[in-house]
């Protein structure tokens, strides 16, 4: 399929991806392995930047917690309870925290984005005549077909072989290629 990038293609658009990565985190909402890498960095920063991060995280969640009549609003009520070695509460804390927008976004703004986010100062990008610019003028290449020669770069001339009368079939079969790119076209596109 000519219209579909590579694997390996990146994204033109920043703005886009970094609205869709957050959109789908907050669709998906985020795995028990990333809620407790979120409470392990919350943790590791210090006593008051704790409290103030996991009372607001708290208060988005304090109403599920109350409406499904859990008993975690007592245990889960300040950041000083928070024990990641209990499994049980680990389970707890990514079944109330895993779609907290808050949450979310402490994880993206401290695992995802300095790491994917990386900025260059120059974007390198390159068109066919930035490929074909050779003082030397050696520039090789083959089409197949000679349909695009109008729009090559002006460095490039397309190498049209002789019509005169050549033993060389090879030549023949190079000039028939245009028609079988029509054929298959026209078989493609027109039902024929």
């Amino acid at each position: 399929f000519a219209d579909t990038p590579a694997e390996r293609s990146e994204f033109a658009h920043p703005d886009c991806a970094l609205a869709l990565s957050i959109l789908s985190y907050y669709y998906d909402g985020l795995t028990i392995d990333e809620v407790k890498q979120s409470f392990q960095n919350l943790l590791s920063l210090g006593e008051n930047a704790q409290r103030q991060f996991y009372s607001k995280w708290f208060k988005l969640s304090v109403m599920q917690m109350e409406a499904e009549g859990s008993d975690c609003v007592e245990s889960l009520n300040c950041v000083e309870k928070i024990d990641l070695s209990n499994e049980i509460q680990l389970n707890r804390l990514q079944y109330f925290y895993h779609r907290n927008m808050l949450v979310i976004n402490f994880y993206l703004n401290t695992h995802i984005f300095p790491v994917e986010l990386e900025q260059y100062d120059k974007r390198l990008t390159a068109t066919s005549w930035n490929l074909a610019y050779n003082p030397s003028g050696n520039i090789v290449g083959f089409s197949g077909t000679n349909d695009n020669h109008r729009i090559l770069p002006l460095q490039v001339s397309q190498f049209f072989p002789s019509n005169t009368g050549s033993a060389d079939s090879t030549i023949e079969d190079l000039f028939a290629t245009n028609g079988f790119m029509l054929d298959a076209i026209m078989k493609n596109t027109v039902n024929v």
